[in-house]
């Protein structure tokens, strides 16, 4: 029997200035019912992962939610590229090619995967440390294969890609690659923690585990704090839709907006 969930999905409300704006979180009609660890977004479709729940859909910018499958594992990642999405979950990777109706193992089944991404015809895949094994890995063909790389005793949380260059997150500051995850140098924000990042009018934008947030608008070369009005809390995921940001994390109750 499935399991009735009784925590509501735990997840900040914050306010801070990303550019030259500033605007106000106004919380989402659910989902409710665990913690919330992961976004992505796909053709008007705004997709979540949850803290054992599996996955759920939005397709009205969070109006209203709908269980998307993968009920009962914990999904930390969510990607997509063409008409497949990817989930990185505490079981390994899957897939999913039909809107996420349904979902097959992609590999690494032994590891918890906090972070996915595509770049070239690789798959990217990010693993947890801690008492997991934590690395990057790499796979070619749709995940029936997988390959190791240099990084491999670092936990990884957050993949980003930015006009050919991919960033990573971890538990020890952020690492980039220019030639599709093959070959990894450190970037920034070393001995920080980085949670979750995204791209939002061409600034990145990192959640670190300390409860700061901090932009680079010089591809990670320099970093500055942008934490103004961030109340407490540690902030799991971001994620940008259009004009949208959401954000994510780990007290408080439903998903927070800002647009």
């Amino acid at each position: 029997m499935k399991n009735i969930l009784v925590l509501l999905f735990a997840l900040l409300c914050v306010r801070f200035s990303i550019s030259i704006t500033r605007a106000d979180w106004a919380r989402t009609n659910g989902p409710f019912g665990g913690s919330i660890y992961s976004f992505t977004a796909m053709g008007g479709t705004v997709y979540a992962g949850t803290g054992g729940d599996g996955v759920y859909l939005s397709t009205d910018n969070g109006a209203h939610w709908e269980a998307s499958g993968l009920s009962g594992l914990t999904v930390y990642s969510l990607d997509t590229a063409g008409a497949n999405i990817l989930a990185g979950t505490n079981a390994g990777v899957y897939l999913s090619s039909n809107n996420g109706a349904d979902w097959v193992a992609a590999g690494l089944t032994n590891l918890a995967i906090h972070s996915l991404t595509f770049s070239g015809k690789n798959i990217v895949a990010g693993a947890a440390g801690g008492l997991f094994s934590g690395g990057i890995y790499l796979s070619s063909d749709n995940g029936v294969h997988w390959d190791t790389t240099a990084i491999t005793n670092d936990g990884i949380h957050t993949f980003l890609n930015v006009g050919g260059i991919i960033f990573a997150g971890a538990d020890d500051g952020i690492y980039h690659s220019t030639d599709n995850g093959v070959h990894w140098d450190t970037t920034g924000l070393m001995h920080y923690g980085i949670n979750s990042m995204i791209i939002s009018n061409s600034v990145i934008i990192a959640a670190v585990a300390s409860f700061d947030i901090f932009r680079s608008t010089d591809n990670g070369a320099s970093w500055t704090a942008a934490s103004n009005g961030l109340v407490d809390g540690n902030i799991n995921t971001l994620a940008a839709n259009g004009t949208l940001i959401f954000a994510a994390a780990d007290t408080g109750g439903g998903v927070c907006i800002v647009g």
